[in-house]
């Protein structure tokens, strides 16, 4: 796919993380709006060659930034023709992620895959 050479997207022990695909859901990752925008250029691309036709009122935006900076805004993005929300927290594949902290759900998560103890 196209994601995968477009060296757009998040770095992780050098390696070049830019989308997340399970089934039908695809997660778009991103470090800057510009470069999110350009990622969803390429799937509506590849959705309109390819006979795709993503969910534009399914797909949300989350913003990662510091809780300082929280009132910062970001510009609108899109999918075709069709602007994207912004949301602080949702949920994927079962993991509930928020824009400030996913700690809460990270415990839960590692509480749940702890192998129990027989005594």
């Amino acid at each position: 796919m196209t994601l995968s050479i477009s060296n757009i997207g998040c770095r992780l022990g050098g390696k070049l993380i830019n989308h997340i695909a399970y089934a039908h859901d695809l997660c778009i990752l991103s470090m800057s709006p510009c470069g999110l925008q350009k990622l969803l250029n390429m799937c509506e691309t590849f959705g309109s060659d390819h006979d795709i036709i993503y969910n534009s009122k399914k797909s949300l935006t989350m913003l990662f930034k510091p809780k300082k900076l929280k009132d910062l805004k970001s510009p609108p993005l899109y999918l075709g023709n069709n602007q994207l929300d912004y949301v602080n927290n949702c949920t994927y594949l079962g993991v509930k992620i928020e824009a400030y902290s996913s700690k809460s759900d990270i415990k839960r998560q590692l509480l749940n895959s702890m192998p129990m103890q027989i005594c």
